[in-house]
């Protein structure tokens, strides 16, 4: 696991209303995420947007990161 600090890396793709987008962002993270989890990522714009992994335990990139420190909690279903 590439960690630093206590932190691993991850890669995300922003929620939108058409679905996600393409492009991946790097994150760094204390939470145990796995792939397809939704979370919620820090922009520029937004403290709490929407975003789902797309890759764990990724190698610390050159630059500075984010952090994500939410999940979105799972929806349970409601079937009878």
């Amino acid at each position: 696991m590439n960690q630093k600090d206590g932190f691993s890396f991850v890669e995300v793709v922003y929620d939108d209303s058409n679905g996600v987008t393409n492009r991946p962002y790097t994150y760094k993270t204390r939470l145990d995420l796995r792939l397809g989890q939704k979370v919620l990522a820090p922009t520029y714009k937004s403290p709490t947007q929407r975003a789902t992994v797309t890759a764990v335990n990724c190698p610390e990139p050159g630059f500075k990161c984010r952090e994500i420190t939410e999940v979105v909690p799972e929806e349970v279903g409601t079937d009878a």
